[in-house]
């Protein structure tokens, strides 16, 4: 849908090829019908009112006379954004999409207090087992099938909020012990694993203090978190990931309000 809009001034040529050569991206089109592209061109930067952007074209190797301004019919804003080299901005951030009848069993860990830990395995359609991390933690009470079913169907859509991998703490972070691991094993035998570990406090953190005006120590509405085994490391929001955060004990009867 790239329109052209108008020619670069004959004032502003040399000056707006200057621009592009310094930087640009390249952008070259091929069909099914060969390995040759049917169409090159160079995308530059925007036009001073930031509404149209520079491209010039190649043909047989060398560049068009003229380079011309270019926009998309309906949109306001340059289209240089739109040829984003960065591969990371162009990957998938959804991390759990499984439908209940997905799962093979999930396991949730908390490397720090065991006895929240629980592991859900699939017995039969709409029959779950449900076991501790340790059998030391077993409650020998029943635990309810819906629980589990309404807590299943909150990994359908969890995405994570950006990738981090250039982060130079990094590593230091992964070889912390992690506050949460969930593993999810698919009826196909793939496994998903996801470690969250605590975010320090920065500049970004929303909440600075708490509600006795001591500083805080780990950032409580995000985490980091290791993803793809490992080869990862991103943000996610408790927001988010708020609801997968549940322990052993929550999914058995719950004792009746008192009443007075």
């Amino acid at each position: 849908r790239v329109t052209v809009l108008a020619p670069v001034a004959r004032a502003g040529h040399d000056n707006v090829i200057r621009q592009l050569m310094d930087y640009n991206v390249l952008v070259q089109v091929y069909t099914d019908k060969g390995d040759k592209a049917v169409k090159t061109y160079y995308v530059g930067g925007p036009t001073p009112d930031n509404e149209g952007t520079y491209m010039v074209l190649e043909n047989n190797g060398k560049l068009s006379e003229r380079p011309y301004i270019t926009y998309i019919p309906g949109m306001h804003g340059y289209l240089s954004p739109r040829f984003n080299m960065k591969e990371e901005d162009w990957r998938s951030k959804l991390l759990f999409d499984y439908r209940e009848g997905d799962i093979k069993s999930l396991s949730v860990e908390y490397p720090g207090d065991e006895k929240k830990s629980f592991t859900i395995t699939s017995i039969a359609p709409d029959s779950f087992e449900l076991q501790p991390k340790e059998n030391k933690y077993t409650i020998k009470e029943p635990y309810r099938q819906q629980y589990i079913r309404e807590y299943l169907r909150f990994y359908s859509g969890i995405y994570f909020e950006a990738f981090d991998n250039n982060l130079p703490t990094k590593d230091s972070v992964m070889h912390t012990t992690p506050y949460c691991v969930f593993t999810i094993t698919g009826k196909d035998n793939s496994v998903n694993k996801a470690s969250l570990f605590y975010m320090p406090i920065s500049q970004r953190s929303k909440m600075q203090f708490d509600t006795k005006g001591n500083e805080m120590t780990y950032d409580v509405d995000h985490y980091y978190a290791a993803v793809n085994n490992n080869q990862d490391f991103t943000v996610v929001q408790y927001y988010v990931f708020g609801k997968l955060l549940r322990e052993y004990k929550d999914f058995f009867f719950k004792p009746a309000a008192n009443k007075h």
